[in-house]
């Protein structure tokens, strides 16, 4: 368990319960056969709610998930679920919790996210102002597990026990499957991205700042146990050069040092697609760096921008996160896979440089046929 996590543990929760509402936070419990949030703290159903903040994107996601996004009153910073009301008022960004606007919410059920840096003191004001249901979730750095925790919570919450049960069990089976496929191929190096430092892209595609940029500040990378290399661990055979459990930044030393072996680069991009010709600009740029010239996948041009719904489903962790692993397959093992049922192995240079929503299915469909060699 992280140390976010253990940090949250001692916060002890009060909740106050509206008119004609269950008792929703009934105290810590250590029966094996009860269902707790990352407190401690036993969570019961509370089918009857009408409103929910929900204080981070991801969790955003999974009520969205859970077929109730009518539910969300207020909601965090960057959450970006196109199944979630428009012009909700915000609750500050998932790490630090703004405990006023959720307040102001008034919703019957607020959810925290356990792996912001801030949710323990956010939910000792509340607890402290007498704001009722509030509950704490396992975080990103919780692993594959906390995914399938969460979505076992939520069911619970909203009284959705059967379609949480039947999510978890599909999540699984689409990670079993993947595995599968990919079992008998070459562990690949790969580095897994939130955006490029300042990196940015106009509304056509082109960069905007690649002549001045800093390839070397404000790149942060998934960490080898994080949740979302721990997903990808699952489903494929991948390993990564950057340590710890959840993002950390890349610095000179490791880029030039640790990066000879690493086969792919997979950027999530949250701005504007960059066009191929951007793409071609910014691996020249990479590959005359002092820093990123030692770096395989650089002077291979094996650079990929993953735009769209792709970027926020891996940089958070819900049910999404599975959906999409399958592409995180087809640019970590490609020779497992072909563009048709028995055709030829698949192979890097075969896929594109920037994948959008649009091309999703198509390269999801690649998955799906083995080649002629397996």
């Amino acid at each position: 368990m992280s140390t976010k996590v253990v940090a949250i543990l001692a916060v002890v929760l009060v909740a106050v319960a509206g008119a004609g509402a269950a008792v929703v936070l009934l105290g810590n419990s250590n029966d094996g056969d009860k269902l707790v949030d990352a407190s401690g703290t036993e969570v019961v159903a509370y089918a009857d709610a009408t409103s929910i903040t929900a204080a981070s994107p991801s969790l955003v996601d999974l009520v969205c998930y859970m077929e109730s996004p009518t539910l969300l009153k207020c909601v965090a910073k960057s959450s970006s679920n196109p199944a979630m009301p428009t012009g909700l008022p915000q609750c500050g960004k998932y790490s630090d919790p703004d405990t006023d606007a959720i307040s102001n919410a008034n919703s019957d059920i607020t959810l925290l996210d356990a792996s912001g840096s801030k949710a323990a003191a956010a939910c000792k004001t509340l607890r402290d102002a007498g704001m009722k249901n509030v509950y704490l979730f396992y975080g990103s750095d919780d692993g594959v597990d906390g995914v399938y925790k969460n979505v076992e919570m939520i069911g619970k919450i909203l009284g959705k026990d059967t379609l949480a049960s039947e999510i978890i069990t599909k999540m699984k089976d689409e990670i079993a499957n993947l595995n599968s496929k990919t079992a008998n191929a070459t562990t690949r190096n790969v580095i897994v991205t939130t955006g490029w430092g300042s990196l940015a892209a106009d509304s056509s595609g082109a960069f905007t700042n690649l002549d001045s940029v800093d390839l070397k500040s404000g790149v942060y990378a998934a960490g080898k146990d994080s949740t979302l290399m721990g997903l990808m661990k699952s489903a494929c055979k991948v390993d990564t050069v950057p340590a710890g459990s959840s993002w950390a930044a890349l610095d000179s030393d490791m880029i030039s040092t640790q990066t000879g072996s690493v086969d792919a680069i997979i950027i999530l991009w949250y701005t504007t697609a960059p066009t191929a010709t951007e793409c071609a600009k910014f691996v020249t740029k990479l590959q005359n760096d002092v820093a990123w010239q030692n770096c395989k996948a650089v002077q291979d041009g094996n650079v990929f921008f993953f735009t769209g719904s792709l970027n926020s489903n891996l940089s958070r962790t819900t049910p999404y996160t599975i959906e999409d692993l399958a592409i995180c397959s087809l640019f970590v093992n490609p020779e497992c896979f072909s563009a048709t049922s028995g055709g030829a192995a698949l192979s890097l240079s075969d896929l594109p440089k920037t994948v959008y929503d649009s091309q999703k299915e198509g390269l999801t469909g690649y998955t799906n046929n083995s080649p002629a060699s397996a």
